[in-house]
């Protein structure tokens, strides 16, 4: 067995579990509605007063956490509050609990009567109501929503995407207003019809992508591959040598030999387009500020944009004024609708954007 794809499946078996179980409720009778902190289906009528004191369980296991913090304290252990306590607290408390059905439907009775009977009316409404049933069109409808929901989701960030995930948002997308088997047929159709394309990777489970992210990628290969050679070197071959020794010397830092190869790399390139990988503390971010000083010395001007603040964050520790993607295409294309002024494309401009923790882009505009 794998536990660490059983732990990645959790989800997607909680949200097949609760796509199942809002679906009998309805035809049941019941009318369900949506918690909005858990995205589990509950049933509408209940107040919020009676859910609580049906619901016991997180502060028992507080309970137990502070008797086990004290009783362990009283032993002379030193013991941290958090989740490791809370959880072996859980496995006690479960652990000593006895399962009596009798005890437990003479317990929801007495609960029932002192909030009025509100399971009792519910469960009469429901008889009386029958089946709560939408249109198939109707369900269909909604499963062809969510399925573009879930779609466009997965794609957002990344390129290839878990079908689990894909799955998943879909049959929270309209929890209690499709099936499971609606959603299903549709993602299955359009995976016939080409819409997702199924990936496979060694050792991976079954993943997905789509038609307009391929033709996204070949896009970007191709601008890659058409901005070669159409650049002017930021720094001539011949005074790379000298030009490095002064920025390292100037800011007091000393690269190491795969450095100072991708510092004489991106400046000297004649590409319009330079990737830069590095995995974590190998130094991406002292090399960019080489790279920035020695571009600003040259008269560029240097732009940072990251997709994420945090990115942003990491990318402006290299001196690169740095700014999100998504604030610098919002202010960019409102101040085209309001001025209707292109950008200068003959301006020289080298900006670094931080596609993830572990690689830079940077390309001349």
């Amino acid at each position: 067995m794998q536990p660490l794809e059983l732990y990645r499946s959790q989800q997607y078996a909680t949200a097949i579990y609760r796509a199942h179980l809002a679906e009998k409720l309805q035809k049941l009778g019941y009318e369900i509605e949506v918690d909005a902190r858990t995205g589990a289906p509950e049933i509408r009528g209940f107040s919020r007063e009676y859910i609580a004191e049906n619901s016991p369980r997180p502060e028992e296991i507080k309970q137990e956490a502070r008797e086990m913090k004290e009783r362990l304290e009283s032993e002379g252990f030193s013991v941290k509050e958090g989740a490791g306590l809370n959880q072996a607290a859980a496995k006690t408390d479960r652990a000593s609990k006895i399962h009596d059905r009798d005890e437990i439907r003479r317990r929801h009775h007495e609960m029932d009567a002192k909030h009025g009977y509100q399971a009792q009316h519910i469960t009469q409404q429901a008889i009386e109501r029958g089946e709560v049933s939408r249109s198939e069109d109707e369900t269909a409808r909604r499963a062809h929503e969510s399925v573009t929901f879930a779609r466009n989701d997965a794609t957002e960030r990344e390129a290839v995407s878990d079908m689990r995930k894909v799955m998943m948002d879909a049959l929270r997308r309209n929890l209690g207003l499709t099936t499971y088997k609606a959603v299903q047929s549709e993602l299955k159709a359009r995976q016939e019809y080409g819409e997702f394309v199924d990936t496979t990777r060694e050792h991976r489970p079954e993943e997905t992508t789509t038609n307009r992210m391929l033709e996204l990628e070949r896009a970007n290969v191709q601008t890659m591959i058409d901005g070669r050679g159409g650049q002017s070197a930021i720094i001539k071959d011949s005074q790379i040598q000298q030009t490095v020794d002064a920025i390292t010397n100037e800011q007091k830092v000393k690269l190491n030999d795969g450095q100072r190869a991708a510092v004489a790399q991106i400046l000297t390139s004649r590409d319009r387009i330079i990737g830069l990988q590095g995995g974590a503390g190998t130094g991406k971010t002292t090399v960019l500020a080489s790279v920035r000083e020695a571009a600003e010395s040259a008269g560029y001007e240097v732009e940072g944009f990251a997709p994420t603040t945090r990115a942003t964050a990491l990318l402006a520790e290299s001196g690169i004024k740095t700014q999100t993607l998504q604030k610098f295409l919002r202010y960019y294309s409102s101040m085209k609708q309001m001025t209707g002024v292109k950008r200068d494309r003959d301006r020289p401009l080298r900006s670094c954007q931080a596609r993830t923790l572990k690689s830079t882009l940077c390309e001349r505009a």
